[in-house]
């Protein structure tokens, strides 16, 4: 009821900005989860995960760049 005691363009200007916490919030916060994820691990994985050992049958070169060099030509290579 007190957002329509507000004049005409405070009131604007927080239609705006909520509409842009409510837009780009979620995805903001997804992006935050997946660089969270991929930097740090799943951290819940040692707590559930099922130990066990593996042998590598074969390897080969990809084209798949691991990013953690300032620039991608020095990154490393998978």
């Amino acid at each position: 009821m007190s957002v329509h005691a507000l004049s005409a363009v405070p009131r604007v200007v927080l239609v705006i900005a909520v509409a842009g916490v409510l837009w780009w919030g979620p995805y903001a916060y997804a992006v935050y989860l997946s660089l969270s994820v991929m930097r740090n691990g799943d951290r819940r994985l040692p707590e559930r995960g099922i130990p066990g050992t593996a042998e590598v049958l074969s390897a080969k070169r990809t084209r798949t760049v691991i990013r953690q060099g300032e620039f991608a030509w020095e990154a490393p290579r998978l």
